[in-house]
């Protein structure tokens, strides 16, 4: 291989500037068949093996075609590059938006968990008053005390019935 750069397109116009008819290996000999004499072949070039005039012979059909082959392998490959880069970085902003998701839906369920805890200790400090003032009702003498502690617990909780000032039961 060659170390020095090739460019495609000084290439596939040396190709292309390339006159006449196919050449033909006969033997060590690269020989043309020239149409406009009309005495056969005549010779382009005569080298030392056989080998290396069959090559000769081929490179000049071989080497555009598989430029071009080489061209085409080319856009096929930037197509998929920039599709490739296109989908990386889909799946990258997906990835951002689902991390994002995530850490708010976590954060909101590390929300709920706080709110039902103290839900959950309202309801028992609650509980406690209820029944500390049902037992102050139950335990005290005092009439007055009496009616306010169960219009207090008919406020707090509606399904208490409150007991009107006044109305002996007696």
């Amino acid at each position: 291989m060659t170390q020095t750069p090739r460019d495609w397109q000084k290439d596939m116009d040396m190709c292309k500037a390339q006159e006449g008819d196919q050449w033909y290996n006969n033997g060590n000999r690269l020989e043309e068949y020239d149409r406009l004499t009309e005495e056969g072949c005549r010779p382009i070039a005569e080298f030392e093996r056989e080998e290396e005039a069959a090559f000769a012979a081929e490179c000049r059909e071989a080497l555009p075609y598989w430029l071009q082959e080489a061209k085409i392998y080319q856009q096929s490959y930037e197509a998929t590059l920039t599709h490739y880069t296109a989908e990386k970085a889909r799946a990258d902003d997906a990835e951002i938006w689902r991390d994002k998701a995530y850490n708010k839906v976590g954060h909101q369920a590390q929300e709920i968990l706080e709110l039902r805890t103290a839900l959950r200790e309202s309801e028992a400090r609650e509980q406690r008053l209820k029944k500390l003032l049902e037992k102050i009702d139950d335990e005290t003498r005092d009439e007055w005390i009496g009616v306010m502690i169960k219009e207090l617990l008919s406020t707090l909780y509606p399904d208490t019935p409150a007991q009107e000032v006044g109305n002996d039961e007696t």
